[in-house]
């Protein structure tokens, strides 16, 4: 029998005049995580980001503000963009993200040698959300070079609705104003 635990402590800086060995819970309320934030993944601290807190500010200064969801959709992948890769005889490509955003070749392998269930063909114009990484950067926009690669079932696949070329919403969901981003001219 399991036992559920209401909530993790993630990290706790003493109040004065507390040893280490005194701190409890109550003395850190703004660091702990409710379990079930963290049930499907291991990175707390995207559980700490303060969504929203700007939107008054700007809207006071007559800056309109939209949600992600506004400029994209979560791409469905087809059976034909699908590889189940204990049937696969084919050499994949897999698509790596890296902390700076960067969408790269990685590694080129048999398909039947990868250990998951399902493989997805990334198509050129599309944004991969890394599941594990995506609150260090690790969200990539995939270019013509990078067409046919596949990632697993760790990472989403987006597509815009057409509001804005998918490489300017890439620019702006950076962390950091990255003037690379606008040295290509979007198509």
């Amino acid at each position: 029998m399991t036992k559920s635990v209401p909530s993790v402590l993630v990290s706790c800086t003493p109040q004065r005049g507390l040893r280490p060995r005194q701190i409890w819970p109550s003395t850190c309320a703004g660091q702990i995580v409710q379990a079930e934030k963290v049930r499907d993944r291991l990175d707390v601290k995207s559980c700490f980001a303060k969504t929203g807190r700007m939107v008054s500010t700007w809207s006071k200064k007559g800056i309109t503000t939209t949600t992600i969801g506004d400029l994209l959709d979560e791409y469905v992948f087809s059976e034909d963009e699908t590889i189940i890769p204990e049937d696969a005889e084919e050499e994949i490509t897999y698509l790596a993200v890296g902390y700076d955003g960067m969408a790269r070749q990685g590694e080129t392998v048999m398909a039947s040698d990868h250990k998951g269930s399902r493989l997805f063909r990334v198509k050129s114009n599309q944004i991969v959300v890394s599941h594990i990484n995506a609150v260090h950067g690790s969200i990539g926009f995939v270019s013509e070079e990078l067409n046919g690669c596949v990632i697993t079932s760790e990472y989403t696949a987006l597509d815009s609705k057409g509001v804005f070329h998918p490489k300017v919403i890439f620019c702006f969901d950076r962390r950091k104003f990255d003037p690379n981003c606008w040295c290509e001219q979007a198509a």
